[in-house]
């Protein structure tokens, strides 16, 4: 999972190419992008409780060996609007897919007991609440075993 935020992050923040970019925006070295990726990785994952810092702090040491600070600076403000980004957007499907789950659910019928379905089909809630009620009122409850009673031995067993 990790792997894939980095990789949406490169997608996301990397992909321009240099021509369409305006004079403004940073020219960025692989150091930088692969220091701005991991980041993003760790910071979602981190959000979403899954722990990478054992690979991503060696990662993000390995690619800034040798950089200055202001340079380090200057990605923070990005990995922090990329990370943000990514958690909002997957947090928004995650939202979707719940509703679209729960809607789902709703729409199918129950499993009821012999006749429940019909007898509670386009009524009001407190209503069915009654049907299940009498439903259950009515249903035979299942006989216990008689504790007496010994199983029957097989002729092959008695002899």
């Amino acid at each position: 999972i990790k792997t894939l935020i980095h990789e949406m992050t490169h997608q996301h923040l990397h992909s321009k190419d240099p021509k369409e970019m305006s004079p403004e925006e940073p020219r960025l070295t692989r150091n930088a992008k692969e220091v701005e990726a991991e980041s993003v990785a760790y910071t979602v994952a981190q959000h979403y409780g899954i722990e990478t810092s054992d690979y991503s702090f060696a990662y993000i040491a390995g690619w800034s060996a040798g950089k200055d600070t202001p340079e380090l600076k200057a990605s923070l403000d990005r990995i922090r609007t990329a990370s943000d980004e990514l958690i909002t957007g997957i947090d928004t499907q995650l939202q979707i897919l719940q509703k679209e789950k729960i809607a789902e659910l709703d729409a199918q019928p129950a499993k009821p007991d012999i006749g429940l379905q019909t007898e509670t089909a386009n009524k009001p809630e407190p209503e069915k609440k009654s049907v299940l009620k009498d439903l259950e009122a009515k249903t035979p409850k299942p006989r216990e075993p008689k504790a007496s009673r010994k199983p029957k031995k097989h002729k092959e067993e008695t002899r």
